[in-house]
C-alpha cells in the first residue's frame, strides 16, 4: 500500500507561482481524484480556469466547492465573480449575497455586488452597495469613482457626482484618469 502525502495544495500553489498553470491544474485534479471533497482544490483549480478564460469550468468547480463546504466564503465569492464575468448577473448577485451573509463586513464583496447591480442596470442598488463598501472602507477609491459615474451618467445628480469624484482625487491625487475626472468636476460645477 502506497501512502501519498497530499500536500499538493502547497505544490500546486508553488507551480502557480512559477507560472506553470497546466502542471498546477494537473496537480489539483490529482488531489481531487484522491479526495473529491477537497474544497480548496476546487477553488484553486477554478481560479486557474477563470484566469485562463474558462468560466464555465470555473463555475462548475466553484459550485462543487459550495456543495462540499456551504459555509465557504471564498467559494461563494469566487462563484459570484465567475458568474459576473460570464454576464450571469442575477446568479452573481445571489452568490454575492450568500458571501455577504457569511462575511457581512467585507467591503470588497459589497463593491463587487455593486458592480453586478451596475452591470445588470440596477443603478440605485449599485449605489447602495457601493455606499455600504465605503462605510466599511472610506478610502475605497473605486467605489467613489463608480458612484460618481452612476450619478453623472445615469441618475443625473451632479452634486453627488462631484462629491464622489472629488473624493477620488483627494484619496488618489495621481489617479490614472485624474485629468478626465477633474474635467468632469469642472463641467458639472459650471467652470472651465
Amino acid at each position: 500500500m502506497v501512502i501519498r502525502d497530499w500536500s499538493s495544495d502547497v505544490c500546486s500553489s508553488d507551480l502557480q507561482g512559477l507560472g506553470n498553470d497546466e502542471k498546477a491544474m494537473e496537480s489539483y485534479r490529482d488531489a481531487l481524484s484522491y479526495n473529491p471533497k477537497y474544497t480548496k482544490a476546487y477553488i484553486n483549480l477554478g481560479q486557474l480556469y477563470a484566469k485562463n478564460g474558462l468560466n464555465d469550468k470555473a463555475i462548475t468547480l466553484y459550485k462543487n466547492a459550495t456543495t462540499h463546504e456551504p459555509q465557504s466564503f471564498e467559494a461563494h465569492l469566487n462563484l459570484a465573480n465567475a458568474y459576473r464575468n460570464s454576464k450571469m448577473y442575477d446568479e452573481a448577485i445571489d452568490e454575492y449575497k450568500v458571501a455577504l451573509n457569511l462575511h457581512p463586513a467585507d467591503s470588497q464583496t459589497h463593491f463587487y455586488l455593486g458592480l453586478a447591480y451596475r452591470d445588470r442596470g440596477n443603478f440605485p442598488d449599485a449605489v447602495e452597495s457601493f455606499e455600504r463598501s465605503l462605510k466599511l472602507n472610506k478610502n475605497l477609491v473605486d467605489a467613489h469613482e463608480e458612484i460618481g459615474l452612476i450619478y453623472y451618467r445615469k441618475l443625473k445628480d451632479n452634486q453627488k457626482a462631484v462629491q464622489h469624484f472629488e473624493q477620488v482625487l483627494q484619496i488618489r491625487p495621481n489617479h490614472p484618469r485624474a485629468d478626465e475626472i477633474q474635467n468632469i468636476i469642472n463641467l458639472l460645477k459650471g467652470s472651465k
